[in-house]
């Protein structure tokens, strides 16, 4: 095969490699960021190991098959991950590159003219071509990165649940249409270029990739409606469940509500014997003005929502906090899953009901507004004290990141801006004397 020529291994071998490495780990949950001496070494050793392969006496097609297992071996050491991970990222890898090239050089071809023979041939059309296929693989990566695609994220790819198999099988079969749309073009060229003798009959393997690229989106689809099927059936077994456990919860309270009632009774028993009638009666009052708290709480049109209401309203009576809700917006509209709201609004409200227990009587309140605005529904949750500091609360959505003493483990807020990103929607907080501390949900109508 041809030598590699000294610039292309510096200007061009070794970027490709960065940002193939950099793509495809991030796309199985690597965090590049803080591994990123990791991947500059390794990619480094890729773009090596292809420049002496591409020295020794062999036809063009062998070199991939030495380079392989020798990737998947550099990768497994150097990143310090699984060889299953290894593999998914050395094969998403060559896939990347092999269409992006296909693409690249085809479109060339047809612009200017030129058969790819000759566009292969032609050192500087080669570079143009390049220089277009590293840029645009830079662009992708850059926005992979971003955005915080990856696969794990997506389907739950290493977690074994009925969904996340089903989920992973296509994530497979569109890498394995993939693999063969590139393998089909480099066939092609192999074929346009008269490199010869090859390993295989090219006819015959055009022959059976096109057969499997008609059948593979034929099982796709019935994969993918099972998997939209399951995913329904999960989706409603886990409201339920959100929803059952917040009823339990609102039973615990009121039972431990009736034993304290019993104990006012006493209470109420005892000042009536003293001829202490006007204590009695105001503290018969107050017992009922706490009562109808536990009751008047409106009822909103999704059930797994009056549920954590309901349950939210009783634990906030028990700590002796006013929980204040004023809902406007029908929650039925909105495209976010049931399940997916009772985590938000859960964790949102627990937090605010833990942060004013320990306040003077006249800041143990926490308000839930709920509004239509634009084609939002807004979500408000504010608590008078305590104020959080500028410097926490920059932080206060960071993985891992809490205030609280104890087995909390700070994943709380993180979940809640992660599910509202998933739906389209956003969340800020601000918190200040006046105001005291709003949290503001948007989820779009």
């Amino acid at each position: 095969m041809l030598k590699i020529p000294l610039f292309v291994l510096f200007f061009y071998s070794i970027p490709e490699s960065i940002l193939l490495i950099s793509l495809s780990s991030s796309l199985y949950g690597y965090n590049v960021k803080s591994n990123f001496k990791r991947i500059f070494l390794l990619s480094i050793c890729l773009a090596l190991t292809t420049y002496f392969v591409r020295l020794l006496p062999i036809k063009l097609g062998l070199n991939v098959l030495i380079q392989i297992p020798i990737f998947i071996f550099l990768t497994v050491h150097l990143l310090k991950i699984s060889f299953k991970k290894s593999l998914l990222i050395i094969l998403t890898g060559f896939t990347v590159i092999s269409l992006l090239e296909s693409i690249v050089f085809t479109l060339a071809a047809l612009i200017t003219g030129y058969p790819l023979k000759n566009l292969l041939a032609n050192g500087w059309l080669w570079m143009l071509c390049s220089s277009v296929t590293l840029f645009s693989l830079l662009i992708l990566t850059l926005f992979i990165l971003k955005k915080q695609i990856t696969f794990v994220s997506a389907c739950k790819f290493l977690k074994n649940t009925a969904f996340s198999n089903k989920m992973a099988v296509i994530v497979f079969t569109a890498l394995i249409q993939a693999i063969l749309a590139g393998l089909l073009q480099i066939t092609y060229m192999i074929g346009q270029n008269n490199i010869v003798p090859v390993l295989f009959n090219d006819q015959l393997l055009k022959t059976i990739a096109g057969i499997a690229l008609i059948i593979i989106p034929l099982v796709s689809i019935f994969i993918v409606k099972k998997v939209f099927d399951i995913s329904e059936h999960e989706a409603t077994r886990a409201a339920q469940e959100v929803m059952l456990e917040n009823i339990n919860n609102l039973v615990l309270t009121l039972k431990s509500q009736r034993h304290d009632f019993a104990n006012h009774l006493q209470v109420i028993q005892g000042l009536l014997q003293l001829k202490k009638h006007g204590e009695a009666y105001d503290y018969l009052t107050q017992l009922v003005g706490e009562n109808r708290e536990t009751g008047e709480i409106l009822s909103v049109d999704n059930l797994a929502v009056t549920a954590l209401l309901r349950s939210k309203q009783a634990m906030a009576v028990a700590h002796g906090i006013n929980l204040e809700i004023n809902i406007t917006c029908p929650l039925k509209t909105l495209r976010i899953k049931s399940f997916d709201l009772v985590k938000i609004l859960g964790n949102l409200l627990d937090n605010a009901i833990d942060a004013v227990q320990e306040q003077n009587k006249e800041f143990r309140r926490v308000i839930l507004n709920v509004f239509m605005q634009n084609n939002f529904c807004i979500f408000q949750i504010a608590n008078p004290r305590p104020v959080i500091p500028g410097e926490i609360l920059k932080n206060i959505f960071e993985p891992g990141f809490s205030t609280k003493d104890g087995a909390h483990s700070g994943q709380g807020l993180f979940i809640v801006k992660k599910l509202i990103y998933e739906n389209s929607g956003s969340v800020e907080v601000h918190s200040s004397e006046s105001g005291g501390t709003v949290f503001t949900v948007k989820i779009p109508l």
